[in-house]
């Protein structure tokens, strides 16, 4: 302070400043002066925390000749305070999101101090009016952080006065996730809340706070197998007010925790749900009986959660499934074909966890015959098994006499129907001339089925022999059996021995038996 009629004499000159009290209501602040130079035109005091803007003057007093004070009061200057930023602490660990409380120590705050919010480019963000808590050795402002941007550098303004940036002040606080729309939802039991589901390529939307980074520095972490997945999101994904962004969900995506990454900085998490779909099933056409395989997203390899449905016409069956593999994106599902199953219209679906795809994936079927028998009675023919129409005219069947050329044969038939049974479906033919034993095959659309024999068997000829026989190192009795229809499997019985068959087609069987054995009776073909 620079002046004239300053006293050097101890407790005699003050510099009266104004302050702010316990009860946040101005006061006066009597300071001694620190020192005097020797020409008593400058003294100096040092501003205790506390101290505010306003009107200062000096005053001073004396003791005159007749024993009394005397006071002088100086003219008024107005003086301002520039705000000095000491530290910086979040005011409760683990709170560290835009939006949350910032702790500032420093000196100079004044009464209603502002705290000012600029990005990385010097750009101000927003004004926030801080609270002031405390006076002691140095002040205290609580502020609440700006969600405009998590990258952010404070200034403190009180009066008009603003503290010096410094690179020392700048923040990264985590930006916020406040919630996820998607195309499905399903509720928490017990609870008002919703856990939000998509499918693998479909856009969500998430909203929350500070999205957007200095540059296109923003991705969404999905849950993946044994990894995070980050997806880059532009600046044309974020909207203006950076507190909404769209997304699509990648491949590979399943079930967990998704968070927004914002200039290197985790949000916090939200739960995500992955519906799953099938890409691909093999072999094409499936083969009722036999495995196949499904390839899906949106699954992972926890084979108690996977489900496999099949819906044919108004059935719908549940398969159970052998392994779950995943590949690369994909995981791969291991299971039987059920028996009932025709040859189109079949829908199949997939679940994991919760979540049941839409099912409306058709699958396509080949015809396969397991069996076929003719009742000699009514002269009705089942051919028994899968993949068959179950519109009767679309099974085109093939006849053909059990005789080496194979002879195609066009009998007088009547389809009777297509009827479900425990092995399938069974297609049920009325033979309406004398054609009663040969082979037959079903071709429905494209799908060829195998090739199987119907009909009573028919001996024709046995000749009965004795011979050496390699395998048992000794004479045994061979018969060599001809006829019709034997099939190419099945059991010989001579007598009450079961013979070895070392040779069996439709029309030709070798088989061997005991010596002892050779002559016994009767013959039974079993097939």
């Amino acid at each position: 302070v620079y002046g004239s009629g300053f006293s050097p004499k101890e407790n005699s000159t003050f510099l009266i400043v104004e302050k702010i009290n316990t009860k946040n209501a101005r006061e006066k602040l009597w300071l001694r002066p620190d020192s005097f130079d020797s020409g008593l035109t400058q003294m100096k005091f040092k501003l205790p925390a506390g101290t505010v803007s306003g009107n200062m003057y000096i005053q001073s007093s004396y003791i005159n000749t007749e024993g009394k004070e005397v006071l002088n009061m100086s003219n008024q200057l107005t003086y301002k305070l520039k705000p000095i930023i000491v530290s910086t602490t979040w005011s409760q660990k683990g709170y560290e999101q835009v939006g949350d409380k910032l702790k500032i120590y420093g000196l100079g705050f004044g009464r209603s101090p502002m705290v000012n919010f600029y990005n990385a480019d010097g750009v101000l963000l927003e004004g926030v009016k801080a609270k002031y808590i405390e006076e002691g050795d140095m002040e205290l402002l609580e502020v609440v952080t700006t969600k405009k941007n998590n990258n952010f550098n404070i200034v403190v303004v009180s009066d008009g006065i603003a503290s010096d940036q410094s690179d020392s002040l700048k923040y990264l606080a985590k930006p916020i996730l406040s919630s996820i729309k998607a195309s499905f939802t399903r509720p928490i039991l017990s609870s008002n809340q919703v856990i939000p589901a998509t499918k693998i390529g479909d856009t969500i939307t998430i909203s929350g706070f500070s999205f957007r980074g200095n540059t296109e520095n923003t991705s969404v972490e999905f849950q993946g197998y044994n990894k995070r997945i980050a997806v880059a999101v532009g600046a044309d994904q974020i909207t203006k007010d950076n507190n909404s962004l769209k997304v699509i969900v990648p491949n590979g995506a399943l079930n967990g925790y998704i968070g927004v990454k914002v200039n290197g900085i985790d949000s916090n998490f939200l739960p995500l749900e992955i519906i799953p779909s099938i890409k691909e099933i093999s072999p094409s056409p499936i083969v009722p009986g036999e495995e196949m395989i499904i390839r899906a997203v949106g699954v992972a390899d926890v084979k108690d959660l996977v489900k496999v449905y099949f819906k044919n016409g108004n059935e719908l069956v549940k398969q159970d499934i052998i392994s779950v593999t995943m590949k690369d994106e994909l995981a791969e599902v291991h299971l039987i074909a059920p028996y009932k199953l025709s040859y189109k219209g079949v829908e199949i679906g997939i679940q994991y966890d919760r979540w049941k795809d839409d099912g409306t994936t058709v699958l396509n079927v080949q015809a396969k015959i397991v069996r076929a028998g003719l009742n000699m009675d009514n002269k009705v023919l089942s051919i028994v098994g899968q993949g068959f129409s179950i519109v009767a005219k679309e099974n085109v069947i093939t006849y053909k006499y059990a005789d080496k050329e194979q002879t195609l044969v066009e009998p007088k038939v009547r389809i009777l129907g297509v009827y479900p049974n425990d092995e399938g479906q069974e297609i049920r033919i009325q033979i309406l001339d004398d054609y009663y034993y040969g082979r037959v095959s079903v071709k429905v659309g494209e799908m060829q089925s195998n090739e199987v024999n119907f009909g009573p068997i028919e001996i024709s000829n046995i000749a009965r022999r004795i011979e050496y026989n390699n395998t048992s190192n000794s004479m045994m009795g061979v018969l060599y059996i001809s006829g019709y229809n034997f099939g190419s499997s099945g059991g010989v019985l001579v007598g009450d021995k079961w013979a070895e068959v070392h040779y069996r087609s439709d029309f030709f069987i070798i088989a061997v038996v005991p010596v002892e054995n050779l002559h016994s009776g009767p013959i039974i073909i079993a097939r």
